[in-house]
């Protein structure tokens, strides 16, 4: 079953990678590994990766000439506690390859699209306004999102930590003075913490009755 590396009879197509598995542990600061696809057949070898969308791979595929080898670099995106993926090595000619991803998950990866900050303008002094925050929009593929407000009552109130029936979370601006007001809005999950970008801001501004 071997892959053929030696002399002028290797077998079209035949490559080799330099590892079958990587092990990651997965937090805000991870960084990319690397695995060699080598080109051990006698003619160039066109090759191509495939893995699902939460693992990136750099490059997903090239021409090699005989004897030249890449390094392809490997970084995943998990988005719940337990991640495992397999990055499929393949060519037109010889069998596929797999690499095998396993990732202890210490945090999750942030937001996708994270909903835009929360501006209320000006408020009157004692007058009550509301934003909903679209559950949906937090981006965040994974179980129990949760969202907590710095500083709230009385001039800021959160719906709860978890989403209300409607899918979001309703904020609400009651200016009890004139000037400025801001706060943070952390969105995170039942499981772990997301990294950073995490947060929005809602800011509003009391005026005069």
């Amino acid at each position: 079953m071997g892959g053929g590396a030696g002399g002028g009879g290797a077998a079209p197509g035949s490559f080799t990678l330099s590892t079958t598995s990587l092990h990651f542990i997965s937090n805000c600061t991870t960084a990319p590994q690397t695995f060699t696809v080598t080109n051990t057949s006698s003619g160039n070898l066109t090759w191509h990766a495939t893995v699902n969308a939460l693992t990136s791979v750099t490059p997903s595929g090239s021409t090699l000439l005989p004897g030249q080898a890449v390094d392809v670099s490997v970084l995943p995106h998990p988005v719940q506690k337990m991640y495992y993926s397999v990055i499929s090595v393949d060519t037109d000619v010889a069998s596929s390859q797999s690499v095998q991803v396993d990732t202890s998950v210490e945090t999750l990866s942030p937001p996708t699209n994270l909903p835009p900050d929360i501006d209320f303008g000006n408020v009157k002094v004692g007058s009550t306004v509301t934003a909903f925050i679209d559950l949906f929009s937090v981006g965040i593929q994974a179980p129990g999102i949760y969202a907590s407000m710095s500083d709230t009552w009385p001039v800021f109130y959160l719906s709860g930590k978890s989403p209300l029936p409607g899918l979001g979370w309703t904020v609400t601006f009651q200016p009890d003075s004139i000037g400025e007001q801001v706060r943070t809005i952390t969105f995170s999950t039942m499981l772990m913490p997301v990294c950073p970008p995490n947060t929005i801001t809602a800011r509003g501004v009391g005026v005069a009755p």
